[in-house]
């Protein structure tokens, strides 16, 4: 349901990849969340929350797995295996 809103509203799946830090950088700034929430969710450090919504560090897949389940949405929009 959630990934059907997105779709619909933000075009995040329109056919053009979103960078995975884009895409958590939406999904965060939509529930108003902050680094210490990532944190929380990911069991990381502040400077690594702050790098990784940055896009200065990768989300791996376990990462990626993690707020997938989170915020109910494919893990896919949160890792690029291309890395």
């Amino acid at each position: 349901m959630v990934e059907d809103y997105e779709r619909e509203h933000y075009s995040i799946d329109d056919g053009i990849p979103v960078a995975p830090h884009k895409f958590l950088q939406h999904m965060m700034e939509a529930r108003e969340m902050e680094p210490k929430d990532l944190m929380s969710i990911l069991n990381i450090s502040e400077e690594i929350a702050l790098l990784t919504i940055d896009g200065e560090q990768q989300i791996d897949r376990l990462q990626a797995l993690a707020l997938g389940d989170y915020f109910k949405v494919n893990s896919n929009n949160f890792y690029n295996n291309s890395y």
